[in-house]
């Protein structure tokens, strides 16, 4: 890395941005929580405190057994009113903490609340487990037949039948709700915070800067195969710096993951071995089934000849025999366009347009409300999403924009998630 100087550090705030990236648009949270000094907030913990107080005097008296009697569907629909405000308030309050964190990782206040409240749920979750675990004895046809709170909520208790069963003893689920906070959840977290707050100063394209990862990223489509060079060399020396705790935190979320699954009992139907209980678990968790996987699957590899020979090709275009990593996203016109943001939601909006105008309504909706974060900075986690926020039906949608026409491609494919949630809030 002779052409370039690079020096790691762990970035103090959040002040640095780029001239470019400073005028684009971050998200608003404020429809969700003013902030965690508002009253909304000290209120939503005071509503927290009592429903779980509530619920835990429910779960108290939940009787051990199954019965076919009015009874039993009273106690039902009791419990599942309680358990979904529980789940509607818990995920508003974790959610805004996730989407404060995801743009801000040196939040102190809100990274000290979500440790709060995680281990606040935590050692809320044994009730939890025990609602389910009476819920999964329940016969959930009797339910939906006297019940519509039961039959609204079909698909999901069939699902919390299935989980049930998959649960293991009391006291093994006791200690695994004990032992969260500080087993993958801690792993989580730390990865997390390494690709958030590490930053490195080095010269890319210019004179020497601090670049967040998001930042250096976005070098990959540049022009200059010098430029595209020295940013992966930067990235890759900002990982390798890291790669023992990296490598620590994969190694124990899944080993976490395998061993839970395992224990739970999650088996493959047919195909495969006790080794594959994760896989198992996690094809119940999206509705499909391994065949629907294999299918998919077979349909990659079906393309990766045609794949090949474009990346060959490439190559070739770029006068190499094979291509570097760094050259993956190069362009190959030797000035591509460059889009301004303004330009993407015009681009993106016109053609959602030619397809369906409610899509393209929804996009301006959601420029229009700031539910989009765009620009890349220190502090914010690298890639792009689009998270549900059920509170008040709506979306809020990450990026790392740098202007290029995968930013474009990218911008479309997360408007098209967040349009899948406004068509279910619709329906629903």
């Amino acid at each position: 890395m002779n052409d370039s100087f690079i020096a790691v550090t762990s970035a103090a705030d959040t002040s640095t941005a780029t001239p470019a990236s400073a005028a684009l648009p971050h998200w608003q949270l404020e429809s969700i929580y003013p902030s965690l000094e508002s009253e909304a907030w000290t209120k939503a913990n005071s509503e927290l405190d009592r429903l779980m107080d509530a619920f835990k005097a429910y779960c108290d008296t939940l009787p051990p057994d199954s019965t076919k009697a009015a009874d039993s569907v009273t106690t039902f629909e009791t419990g599942f009113r309680q358990w979904l405000e529980l789940r509607m308030l818990s995920g508003k309050m974790m959610g805004y903490l996730s989407l404060t964190l995801a743009t801000d990782a040196f939040n102190d206040a809100a990274q000290a609340e979500r440790s709060r409240l995680g281990t606040l749920f935590s050692s809320f979750s044994v009730h939890h487990k025990a609602f389910m675990r009476w819920l999964g004895k329940q016969d959930v046809d009797y339910l939906s037949e006297h019940s519509a709170l039961a039959l609204d909520h079909y698909y999901m208790l069939h699902e919390v039948v299935v989980y049930a069963e998959h649960m293991m003893d009391v006291s093994a689920e006791g200690l695994e709700s004990a032992l969260a906070p500080t087993a993958a959840v801690s792993w989580m977290k730390l990865y997390n915070d390494i690709i958030s707050k590490q930053t490195v100063v080095a010269s890319i394209d210019s004179d020497p800067r601090e670049y967040a990862l998001s930042e250096l990223i976005n070098f990959s489509s540049h022009t200059d195969a010098k430029v595209r060079k020295r940013a992966y060399d930067t990235e890759m020396a900002l990982f390798s710096k890291h790669d023992i705790a990296i490598g620590a935190c994969l190694n124990s979320i899944k080993g976490h993951v395998n061993t839970l699954t395992a224990r739970r009992g999650w088996q493959p139907d047919g195909w495969g071995s006790e080794a594959d209980s994760a896989l198992a678990e996690a094809l119940f968790d999206n509705a499909i089934t391994k065949k629907s996987l294999d299918a998919m699957q077979q349909a990659c590899q079906a393309a990766f000849p045609m794949f090949r020979r474009y990346l060959k090709a490439k190559a070739k275009l770029l006068g190499k025999s094979t291509l570097d990593w760094y050259d993956i996203n190069a362009p190959i016109a030797s000035a591509p366009p460059h889009y301004s943001w303004q330009d993407a939601q015009d681009f993106v909006t016109k053609h959602f347009a030619s397809y369906s105008d409610d899509l393209a309504q929804f996009a301006q909706k959601v420029f229009d409300n700031h539910w989009i974060d765009v620009p890349p900075r220190q502090g914010k986690t690298s890639g792009a999403f689009c998270s549900r926020v059920m509170s008040e039906r709506a979306s809020r949608i990450l990026l790392n924009f740098g202007g290029t026409l995968d930013d474009l491609f990218t911008l479309a494919h997360e408007l098209g998630h967040g349009y899948h949630n406004d068509c279910m809030y619709r329906f629903e």
